[in-house]
């Protein structure tokens, strides 16, 4: 275990992560009864041909970010899971860049009404059982992204 906060930055290798060997969900958050996070910034391989691929079991989020302000994931593929990115309980100011979201049960990404500022780019999001992206919070910007069913 490690307690993260603002300005760290978790590099993921090039690789497959199978998340149901290390307890499920990647939970991110500020308020220390839930766990720790705010502000880091988790990013995969840039190289082509490079991927870090997060397989995520299939009754949690990939990545749940509760009450976790100004984290940002890029460079990132995430598979499986009801959501592969939860914003909830006011995670606002959230970065979002070039992930690839594939077969969430429920949502590719998911913004509740409380989690505002989203800056969204560069998604590929598929195969998810609902919507691939649903931002109930406002969102500041969503650009270069695409879906299918």
């Amino acid at each position: 275990d490690y307690t993260l906060g603002a300005l760290d930055t978790i590099y993921v290798d090039s690789g497959v992560y199978d998340h149901s060997l290390y307890g499920g969900s990647v939970v991110l958050s500020g308020d220390p009864n839930i766990g720790a996070g705010q502000g880091v910034t988790i990013t995969g391989p840039v190289g082509n041909g490079h991927v870090a691929q997060i397989n995520v079991p299939a009754s949690v989020p990939g990545f749940d970010l509760n009450a976790a302000n100004l984290v940002t994931l890029q460079h990132l593929k995430i598979v499986g899971g009801t959501q592969g990115v939860l914003l909830h309980n006011v995670s606002t100011g959230f970065n979002g860049a070039y992930l690839t979201i594939s077969g969430a049960s429920q949502e590719g990404v998911r913004i509740e009404t409380t989690s505002t500022g989203a800056k969204l780019s560069h998604l590929d999001v598929s195969g998810s059982g609902r919507e691939g992206l649903i931002a109930l919070g406002a969102i500041d910007s969503i650009t270069d992204s695409s879906g299918r069913v």
